[in-house]
């Protein structure tokens, strides 16, 4: 088990023990080292950025990528806008087969997102609140570039904190797990504000965690790096995760087709996250 305080150590404890003690495995016509059934745990979920000054990731992207997802979006066009790598995990150039937006959202018609808060609302000590990304009668059969990586989540409240688990079948150090930690441990923010809960402990949990040879050399720089990490302030408590996820939908449509800024009623805290989007810093990925 892997524990920090902040992404920035988690990370960089990741990726030496899977440098200094994973296994060379080939897959694929890929050859990567790897660390089996892993558990991270970052104490403080609000230390959720990257901050590694070696290995830069784009808040730009990372903010926009939110918003799609929690909307339920799957379209490469709109995401594309912020990363153009993003089409060239799509089969037919238009949509992302693994995208979890609309598996959290519409998940055969059932919205996940609001049904875990209402199971949370109606019992805060549920082990109902539960969330499924993976569909094995279209992941474990289709041949495509997208299966999901990410395949369940789950939040449990207790004791006045809400914590949240993540699976994750496959994660590469150098791209996926920063965004992954970054986008759930927002999630379980917002539900716990919405719910009034303290925030609890993000467990993330990995099938194969590994670096795949072409970044080892870089990898060994990325965790040399001593940046002091800086957490994001807490989230307004009461506001509702639907609505909030509805007025980042309208503004982020309204910048990315018109180039303007309607910042929608949102909270000043969410303000400043909607403002990553209209930075000009490029999408490093």
């Amino acid at each position: 088990m892997l524990i920090a305080n902040d992404i920035d150590r988690l990370y960089k404890q990741a990726i030496k023990e899977v440098l200094s003690t994973g296994e060379i495995v080939t897959a694929r016509g890929l050859t990567f080292k790897e660390l089996r059934f892993q558990h991270l745990v970052l104490r403080n979920p609000r230390a959720r950025i990257i901050q590694n000054q070696v290995r830069k990731f784009s808040q730009k992207f990372m903010a926009a990528e939110f918003i799609w997802m929690m909307r339920g979006g799957e379209d490469v066009n709109s995401i594309s806008f912020y990363n153009k790598r993003m089409g060239n995990f799509s089969d037919d150039g238009l949509v992302l087969s693994g995208a979890y937006g609309p598996r959290l959202r519409c998940w055969h018609g059932v919205d996940q997102i609001a049904n875990i808060i209402r199971l949370l609302k109606e019992d805060n000590n549920t082990r109902q609140a539960v969330m499924i990304i993976l569909d094995p009668a279209r992941d474990l059969v289709a041949k495509t570039k997208d299966v999901p990586c990410n395949d369940l989540l789950q939040l449990i409240h207790r004791n006045g904190k809400l914590h949240m688990s993540c699976y994750v079948r496959s994660n590469d150090l150098n791209w996926g797990f920063p965004y992954d930690v970054f986008h759930w441990t927002l999630l379980q923010e917002m539900v716990a504000a919405e719910l009034g809960f303290e925030l609890g402990e993000y467990n993330h949990f990995i099938g194969s965690m590994h670096v795949y040879d072409k970044d080892y050399e870089s990898m060994i720089h990325v965790a040399g790096d001593d940046t002091e990490h800086v957490e994001m302030k807490p989230m307004p408590k009461g506001v509702s995760v639907v609505d909030t996820i509805d007025r980042l939908d309208v503004f982020e449509r309204t910048y990315r087709e018109q180039g303007q800024v309607d910042y929608c009623g949102l909270d000043g805290w969410w303000v400043n996250f909607a403002a990553n989007i209209i930075t000009n810093e490029n999408s490093r990925g």
